[in-house]
């Protein structure tokens, strides 16, 4: 009776080590909720008319989408969407994962390369202030679907053997994922004579968007940095097949420029404003070309610095063209905006220090 006591006391103390293990080790699972999925129907005509149409495609799980591959590049980029089910409970922070099959053909269909991607991706939603609502910054108008933020990775292609086909399966995907869907992009550099006549094609949206980086305006720049602009382009790639039957494509909206709603989860950040940054670490450069007459520097405000309210006086060094020395000079923004340089009609180099981070914009007068 002894023994037979003992053991049931060394049972029971077993099962309370057990539990406390399994309690300490297993971590709860994640409070979940329903985040709340814009039906397209409810989105204001106006937002609609903003949105920016893509054409993807439906990823299968079983057949291969299938693209020929037209570019002159030795890259390909793959951009993918995932839908989640509009009934799905998710955690608070939800991250979605799911990964792409992709295989590379060369001539006669004979395989290259065969890989696997895994993406993670998040619920991306914007704020409307007309309507005072969340709303998904990516949409379908004929399914009810969440679309999950676009993501994107890139295949160099073999340089020994030339690739001409480019295979994409559905791999896996959590259980929250309904569908998935890609474009595909092929890296392409046209010939030298057709740059000029592909700049001349872009809508004025275009250029100022490819110009960004620039400190002058699409208007202002050289021929040669117009060329650099559209020196590489990505071409569209379209499946194989018959639509509807071989692959099926869907009209993705996207909206754009406008704030992040309150159940985003997605880590974008408010871009800075076009032009050049400079601060106390960081000295802007202005290539000045020859002819102008006067130049005007203009302060932009930056909408992720709301305390940057006035401009500190920047300091330069103005180097011209026709000078082996750089002058020293002094420029407050707010008194006045046109800078008046010494021989300025040779060109030559500016450099912009300023005690406060802050973004410029240029503007030369020709003579």
């Amino acid at each position: 009776m002894r023994r037979l006591a003992w053991l049931s006391i060394c049972l029971a103390a077993l099962l309370a080590l057990s539990a406390w293990l399994r309690l300490s080790v297993i971590p709860p699972d994640p409070p979940t909720a329903a985040i709340p999925a814009t039906p397209a129907q409810s989105i204001p005509d106006a937002l609609l008319a903003q949105a920016i149409i893509r054409i993807a495609y439906a990823l299968p799980e079983q057949n291969w989408l299938e693209f020929n591959l037209i570019g002159n590049g030795q890259v390909v980029r793959v951009l993918s969407n995932a839908g989640i089910k509009p009934d799905a409970l998710l955690p608070t922070e939800p991250e979605f994962s799911y990964t792409l099959r992709y295989q590379l053909l060369g001539t006669e269909n004979s395989l290259l390369s065969e890989q696997t991607y895994t993406h993670r991706s998040h619920i991306s939603m914007v704020h409307d202030a007309a309507s005072g609502q969340d709303i998904n910054s990516l949409f379908f108008l004929d399914a009810s679907d969440r679309i999950a933020g676009t993501r994107s990775f890139l295949i160099t292609l073999p340089a020994a053997t030339p690739a001409r086909k480019l295979r994409l399966q559905l791999a896996t995907a959590d259980p929250a994922v309904n569908s998935i869907v890609v474009r595909a992009y092929h890296q392409n550099y046209p010939p030298e004579q057709r740059l000029d006549t592909l700049w001349q094609r872009l809508s004025y949206a275009r250029r100022e968007r490819l110009a960004e980086p620039s400190v002058y305006a699409p208007a202002l720049l050289s021929q040669q940095e117009r060329r650099n602009l559209v020196r590489q382009e990505w071409e569209p790639l379209g499946p194989e097949g018959t639509p509807s039957q071989d692959y099926i494509p869907r009209q993705l909206y996207v909206l754009r420029d406008l704030p992040e709603g309150k159940n985003s989860t997605t880590q974008d950040t408010q871009a800075a404003p076009a032009g050049l940054p400079v601060g106390p670490q960081l000295a802007g450069v202005i290539t000045v070309p020859a002819g102008g007459s006067e130049l005007q520097l203009q302060v932009v405000t930056n909408p992720m610095r709301p305390d940057l309210t006035t401009a500190a006086p920047l300091s330069l060094l103005w180097y011209p063209a026709t000078a082996l020395t750089a002058q020293k000079l002094s420029f407050d923004p707010d008194r006045g905006q046109v800078l008046s340089l010494p021989a300025i009609a040779q060109g030559g180099v500016l450099e912009v220090l300023s005690p406060q981070d802050l973004t410029l914009r240029a503007f030369l007068q020709m003579a």
